[in-house]
């Protein structure tokens, strides 16, 4: 396509106000939401399915997309 990634990266970001990467750890977190609550995963079983090697990452990164921690989803889990 001869196209540079910043190139694609500006175009993505013009037609739908994200990047990729954005969007794709997006679309992660989601998952592992899923994972957590409904699968009853452990916040480290949910980090690798997701593939984050660093749970304490997986966990700055589900925050700040999420808006909550993950451990509150799993005890929210826990008191239903």
């Amino acid at each position: 396509m001869n196209v540079t990634p910043a190139y694609v990266n500006m175009i993505f970001k013009r037609e739908l106000g994200t990047t990729p990467s954005a969007l794709i750890n997006r679309e992660r977190m989601i998952v592992a939401h899923h994972l957590i609550r409904n699968q009853g995963l452990l916040v480290q079983e949910a980090a690798h399915r997701v593939g984050f090697e660093d749970p304490f990452y997986f966990s700055r990164v589900f925050t700040r997309i999420m808006g909550i921690q993950p451990s509150k989803i799993a005890q929210q889990r826990l008191t239903k």
